[in-house]
């Protein structure tokens, strides 16, 4: 008995010593380099709080998201030095959503581009008259659009999104809307379609010349 008591005290304390070396081992595996990136990791900060400008945007003529026929029709905004008022862009969808960007400048110059399941397609450009661009700001405060919300979003990947922007008073304000999004800012994104339904278009190209 007093061997069967020696060799199973034995054997507990083996298994102890396995034991124990295994969680020390499991230990020291763990990086602490990344124990430290996860928990520093900055959180995204969503607020609605525009942007205050110093200076008013410029239109970026020479940067390479804009093909030849772009830059030629911002360049014909006041020789490129105007200033963005407001813009809007409809992204497609799982159908035939209308996929186009327009952008308003101080100037009442608009750069219009039209890319799929819309009556013109390419680059156009054309002139409002000041009411309409006076309307603009005039419906920004109207709606209250600094105070929406940067993103109206849904877990449905299919709908479009409404990108819409607005620099007023000195400060910038961009609202992605995919859905959700308040009756206000419907308001907004129609208000700037109606204008682009009546302004004598030019066209200068098809995109990606």
């Amino acid at each position: 008995m007093k061997k069967s008591a020696k060799y199973i005290s034995g054997a507990f304390i083996i298994v102890i010593i396995t034991t124990s070396c295994k969680i020390n081992k499991n230990q020291e595996t763990v990086d602490p380099d990344k124990k430290t990136e996860i928990s520093q990791a900055p959180q995204e900060e969503k607020n609605n709080t525009p942007v205050i400008l110093n200076e008013p945007v410029k239109i970026n003529i020479d940067t390479e998201i804009y093909a030849k026929v772009e830059r030629d029709a911002l360049r014909a905004s006041q020789n490129g030095d105007d200033s963005l008022l407001a813009f809007i862009k409809r992204t497609p969808c799982y159908g035939r959503c209308p996929i186009y960007s327009a952008s308003f400048y101080k100037s009442g110059y608009v750069v219009y581009r039209g890319e799929r399941f819309v009556e013109k397609q390419g680059i156009y450009t054309g002139k409002i008259t000041e009411e309409n661009l006076r309307s603009v700001s005039k419906m920004a405060r109207s709606v209250n659009y600094m105070g929406f919300e940067k993103e109206y979003d849904t877990s449905v990947t299919d709908l479009p999104t409404t990108y819409t922007s607005i620099y007023l008073d000195g400060a910038r304000k961009e609202v992605r809307n995919r859905a959700g999004g308040p009756n206000e800012l419907r308001t907004f994104e129609v208000h700037l379609d109606k204008i682009l339904d009546n302004i004598s278009w030019t066209k200068k190209g098809d995109i990606g010349q």
